[in-house]
């Protein structure tokens, strides 16, 4: 489209130019001989006229061309540098993630190890209630029993949880 566009406006340029000297070449010389253009110049004329609008033609398209290729390059170049940085941003997040998954793994097997121990020890204090004689001693023995038992276990589990610095879920 560009090119017949330019094309055009080449040869009507052209053609005004021809009519434009056809007309002062009329007012300068008042013989018929000098005033008419033969058809064999016109027609060299018009000929010249294309070899020039093909070689202007042919220098767009190249500087086109070579434009082009240039930004084509450059924006590939851009392309793989973001593919790169986002690659290796991908790598780092998956290898955190995986690193927070084993210390969540290792937390739970520890709470889960804790929370064992601690009702291994229910257990234990429970059948040495039962053996006890008093009911009222055993109430207050299983209160603070229970008690301790609860202190001792969110003690570990805060400890726990400050050295890990993490929040472990005691709810089961």
């Amino acid at each position: 489209m560009i090119k017949n566009y330019i094309k055009s406006v080449l040869i009507i340029t052209f053609l005004l130019v021809a009519y434009s000297s056809t007309n002062f070449l009329y007012s300068q010389d008042t013989s018929t001989k000098n005033k008419t253009i033969t058809l064999k110049e016109l027609e060299d004329q018009i000929d010249l006229l294309f070899k020039e609008i093909d070689k202007l033609n042919k220098d767009f398209n190249s500087k086109i061309s070579k434009q082009l290729e240039s930004l084509i390059k450059e924006n590939k170049n851009y392309l793989d540098q973001l593919e790169n940085e986002y690659k290796s941003k991908i790598k780092d997040e998956s290898s955190k993630i995986e690193s927070l998954k084993k210390s969540v793994d290792e937390i739970l097997r520890i709470k889960n190890e804790e929370l064992k121990i601690v009702d291994k020890k229910i257990n234990d204090i429970e059948k040495n209630i039962k053996n006890l004689s008093s009911d009222e001693y055993i109430k207050n023995l299983r209160k603070n029993i229970k008690k301790e038992l609860d202190e001792f276990r969110n003690t570990l589990i805060k400890s726990f949880e400050e050295s890990l610095n993490i929040k472990v879920d005691t709810i089961n």
